[in-house]
């Protein structure tokens, strides 16, 4: 059982990158070479931002190097 202030510290721990990445993703899966087109990124940085996020609770990887935000939506609200 998680409170609201655990919720909040992952918003809290999110730079502005990492926001503009969080965006860019859904329940769709998305290939990582399309989140660094989208978010305007060099391949290696997009690569630790999105270990960054699975590491926070944020996000999935799916096989093939496809991306999919985690259920929880609870982010976008803080």
């Amino acid at each position: 059982q998680s409170s609201a202030s655990d919720e909040t510290i992952h918003m809290v721990d999110l730079d502005e990158t990492e926001k503009k990445v969080m965006a860019k993703l859904d329940a769709y899966p998305l290939h990582i070479d399309e989140i660094g087109r989208k978010c305007g990124l060099e391949p290696g940085k997009v690569s630790c931002i999105l270990l960054e996020l699975e590491l926070k609770g944020l996000i999935h990887q799916l096989p093939g190097k496809l991306y999919v935000l985690k259920e929880d939506k609870n982010w976008l609200n803080r």
